[in-house]
């Protein structure tokens, strides 16, 4: 051992071949036993890659970057994580990343020591979810929970690097989402009452999707008690989401989420069609009109789940029938989001507004999001524009 090193290098023969390798023998000070502390580290078949491995410890412990080797597995670092971050999220949160962690990582990867966990390992870990079936967006979830994981181990000094930031790592590329936009013109045409039955379940969610852009949770968790039909004024402060294979009323995922939001006269018309309607089926069943009143906007209507909020199941089917009904091309729900942003960007609505009203953390979020659409504007803008120059151009010729 040097002055410059922290340890050696021991040469050793192997009886049952006759090659030679190297161990690298280290001492390095154990802070909860306060001393130094003998570690080795048998087998490199290259001198070279010995000392590399030598002069690469001694330079981490130097820089304060040593970790100590250990035997602590992927599972029991992903559980201590889970442990310590479930009190901070909300209850949707924490079903999204438990079914990660204990579905995915942990009986995939569980009793590799997160030491020895490597690129090749977690790409092979990746590929194989993928030729399970699991889309890419699910499999770009179980990487960033792996990545938050591995922040963590980090910082309890498990490991030095995060091995998920690597940049040969291959991950499955996300298919391009087919957004269907609709106008203005076209959405309310869908609402009005010769084309689509206001007693349809799908009127008020495609009301409250494509003229005000709510999600498809929000409009789920919407409750009497947070629309004020006198006032035209809806409070959007819940979700309806599933947690634990329940479906529950929970926060909205972030703060800037809630708001309040007019309602525009067709919105509200319909709305209260709807609660006209739910009293009087009430009444057949012999039901308390009280219970509308904290209730679900958009419910089951039949006896047997009178008031109960749809399941986002049912909620799927009985949009895409419609959609089939109305002989509209095939859209997500959460497209009539985007339709009500995009349409409020060609009317010109400043970008501050239109934040507030989807609910998004601040404009930037929007420009984010719509940086396409507000091209396309900017784009005919500039046609106007140089239509305007041409024109004084061609005047200014006249008058020479």
């Amino acid at each position: 051992m040097n002055g410059n090193s922290v340890g050696s290098i021991h040469t050793r023969l192997l009886a049952k071949t006759n090659t030679k390798v190297y161990d690298v023998q280290y001492r390095v000070f154990d802070v909860q036993k306060g001393e130094k502390v003998a570690h080795m580290k048998r087998g490199f078949k290259r001198k070279r890659d010995a000392q590399q491995f030598l002069d690469d410890l001694t330079s981490s412990i130097r820089e304060g970057n040593y970790v100590k080797p250990q035997t602590i597995t992927v599972a029991e670092v992903a559980s201590e994580w889970f442990k310590n971050k479930q009190p901070k999220w909300k209850p949707h949160t924490v079903n999204w990343y438990k079914v990660n962690v204990e579905k995915h990582i942990i009986p995939a990867l569980g009793k590799l020591p997160i030491q020895d966990l490597t690129v090749p390992i977690l790409q092979r870990f990746y590929d194989q979810k993928q030729a399970d079936g699991y889309s890419a967006t699910t499999v770009s979830y179980m990487h960033r929970t792996l990545r938050m994981i591995s922040d963590y181990a980090i910082r309890k000094r498990y490991i030095s690097e995060n091995v998920t930031l690597d940049p040969d790592l291959n991950l499955p590329k996300k298919k391009a989402t087919n957004v269907v936009l609709l106008s203005h013109a076209e959405v309310v045409e869908i609402l009005m009452d010769k084309k689509l039955s206001w007693e349809n379940p799908m009127a008020v969610p495609i009301a409250l999707g494509g003229l005000m852009g709510l999600r498809r949770g929000e409009v789920l968790g919407l409750l009497w008690s947070d629309i004020d039909l006198e006032k035209k004024k809806m409070h959007i402060i819940a979700q309806h989401t599933r947690y634990d294979g329940e479906m529950e009323r929970s926060e909205l995922k972030t703060s800037s989420s809630e708001r309040i939001l007019p309602i525009p006269d067709l919105v509200l018309e319909i709305l209260k069609f709807q609660r006209r309607r739910q009293q009087e089926l009430a009444e057949q069943l012999g039901r308390e009109l009280k219970e509308l009143d904290n209730g679900f906007v958009c419910c089951y209507l039949n006896a047997e789940h009178f008031g109960k909020a749809y399941q986002p199941n049912y909620f799927n089917r009985v949009f895409s029938k419609t959609l089939g009904q109305l002989n509209l091309k095939h859209m997500r729900f959460h497209d009539l989001r985007h339709t009500y942003a995009t349409n409020l960007i060609h009317l010109q609505i400043p970008l501050t507004t239109i934040a507030q009203l989807m609910g998004h953390s601040s404009p930037d979020i929007t420009l984010k999001i719509y940086a396409h659409v507000i091209d396309s504007l900017n784009e005919v803008d500039f046609q106007k524009v140089n239509t305007a120059i041409n024109r004084l151009a061609q005047t200014n010729e006249k008058i020479n």
